[in-house]
C-alpha cells in the first residue's frame, strides 16, 4: 500500500472526523442557512404585496429584501 492509502486506511479504521471534513459540513450548513435565508425574504415580500401597502416597518424590511436580491444578483 502507498503512504497515502495507507493514511486513508487507518481514518477510516478509527473512524475519526478529520478538519477538512468539518469544514465541509460547516460549508454546507453555510449555503442550507443561505438558501432558507433567501426564502424567508421571498416569501416577505410575497406577503407585502399580498397585503397591499406595508406599514413603515415593512417598507424598510422590503427595502432590505431589493437591497439583499442586488447584492445576490451582483457578479
Amino acid at each position: 500500500m502507498g503512504g497515502k492509502k495507507r493514511r486513508q486506511y487507518k481514518r477510516r479504521i478509527n473512524n475519526d472526523i478529520s478538519s477538512d471534513d468539518l469544514a465541509i459540513i460547516g460549508a454546507g450548513f453555510t449555503v442550507l442557512g443561505d438558501i432558507f435565508d433567501l426564502l424567508s425574504l421571498m416569501k416577505l415580500r410575497e406577503e407585502t404585496a399580498e397585503n397591499g401597502k406595508a406599514t413603515p416597518g415593512e417598507e424598510a424590511e422590503e427595502t432590505l429584501i431589493d437591497e439583499f436580491l442586488l447584492l445576490r444578483n451582483k457578479k
